[in-house]
């Protein structure tokens, strides 16, 4: 029989085992006669609960005790189901039998079952919490950002490696004076609806977004993972940002809100991106002159437009329709270099607002101050309004003005921000940055 039977008398010698139990429990042949304590006391310890359910038969000497135990000799460890129980001859008590069986290889396989459960449950928990965490942290970062972190294993080693990327800034036009205006909760609702819509189609053009600056976006394409398409990419969202801001209008109408205007800069180059800052505080960052360029290109649109660097220009693969080009000197940089913008991208095209012109019967005269980034010279200019619509004008003025320069002057107690687009038989034309023209009262 395959279960081991081992008996001893009261005086506490073998009287029998069969072979099962000699294999079982690694006993040696000889052991008929032999003392019980001798056998199973010389292991230190290993032995205690196999000695001890031949305690429990004699203490509880009418019930058989069943149990499962380890049981292990000369570094074999088993399992074993034991049952033990009392032997008489009538009433005479003459010793305690145990019957038991091996079931070490049963329990490693329960324990490996359970064990793959557990693996199992782990792992589910583990998903979870990394589906939740790429969930919130997706809030505040980029997906791939997110992704780029949690699966790599410097994700967050500080510091940062040179990379070609396409970088985009894009703004809301007069932002800051519209803010002025608002209750606050309408403003961040107004601001939610106007990011949510824009994030929606940067990733879905594989842009990473890296931050909003207030009402900005600043993005990258091409990082952190590569892309050969990187200029077109870019392109094609500005393209289909630009696209939506009309049917966000649309929304913000029905709700009281100001329609908006956002203009975008595209540069491509070298930059170094990568964890910026501190063990404490860190933030997935791109640093660069490069970056620096794009915000740049970015001050010299107007609402509805898009400016991109000959850098980006040359890499973007595809049916490219261009408008203006200008040669700018932008702000920290010495050279001179021509930027772009774009009016379509393989039958993508942005949205072009018409323009209809009413002229006065009468040039209406004001003072123009020319802006150096948000401050106001201190000499006035004398300027007439020729012809106006209603987001640009025509003007005759004094004013030493040139293409993207960008102005300030008050109509009717109303202060308007405009740059300058275009400049025809001594007129230029001024396209309204912030503020909004007294149309009742010219």
């Amino acid at each position: 029989m395959s279960e081991g039977i081992l008996t001893i008398s009261m005086k506490g010698s073998i009287i029998s085992a069969n072979d099962a139990a000699l294999s079982i429990l690694s006993l040696p042949p000889d052991i008929k006669g032999k003392n019980f304590s001798a056998l199973f006391f010389d292991e230190e310890g290993k032995s205690d609960d196999f000695i001890q359910s031949f305690l429990d038969a004699i203490y509880e000497n009418t019930v058989i005790n069943n149990s499962t135990i380890s049981y292990e000799r000369n570094g074999t460890k088993r399992q074993l189901f034991i049952s033990t129980f009392f032997l008489k001859d009538g009433d005479e008590k003459i010793g305690v039998s145990a019957v038991f069986s091996d079931i070490t290889e049963m329990s490693e396989m329960r324990d490996s079952l359970k064990a793959m459960e557990r693996i199992r449950e782990l792992n589910e928990k583990l998903e979870q919490r990394n589906a939740f965490i790429k969930k919130t942290f997706g809030r505040y970062l980029s997906e791939d950002i997110v992704e780029t972190i949690l699966d790599t294993k410097d994700g967050l080693s500080i510091g940062g490696k040179r990379k070609a990327v396409t970088v985009m800034f894009n703004d809301i036009r007069g932002f800051t004076a519209l803010s002025e205006k608002m209750d606050p909760e309408d403003l961040i609702a107004m601001l939610n609806l106007y990011l949510s819509a824009m994030t929606d189609i940067i990733q879905k053009n594989h842009g990473t977004i890296l931050e909003f600056i207030g009402d900005a976006i600043l993005a990258v394409f091409g990082a952190p993972i590569e892309s050969d398409t990187k200029e077109y990419d870019a392109v094609k969202c500005a393209i289909e940002m630009q696209q939506e801001i009309p049917k966000l209008n649309e929304s913000y109408e029905k709700q009281n809100f100001p329609k908006i205007a956002m203009g975008i800069g595209i540069h491509t180059g070298d930059v170094i991106l990568g964890n910026i800052g501190s063990l404490k505080k860190m933030e997935y960052d791109v640093i660069g002159k490069n970056v620096n360029l794009a915000s740049r290109i970015e001050t010299y649109t107007i609402g509805g437009q898009i400016f991109i660097s000959n850098e980006t220009k040359e890499h973007v693969k595809g049916k490219l329709q261009i408008g203006k080009i200008l040669d700018i000197i932008p702000k920290g940089t010495a050279q001179e270099i021509t930027i772009f913008e774009v009016l379509s991208l393989d039958g993508l095209s942005v949205p072009l607002k018409e323009q209809h012109f009413k002229k006065l019967d009468e040039p209406l005269s004001f003072d123009l101050l020319l802006l150096d980034g948000k401050h106001g010279g201190r000499e006035p200019f004398q300027t007439e309004l020729v012809s106006y619509s209603e987001d640009d004008l025509w003007i005759k003025t004094s004013a030493p003005l040139s293409n993207s320069k960008n102005v300030l002057f008050s109509l009717h107690n109303e202060d308007i921000y405009a740059k300058v687009i275009d400049e025809k038989d001594g007129l230029f034309l001024l396209n309204i940055t912030s503020g909004e023209l007294p149309l009742s009262s010219l």
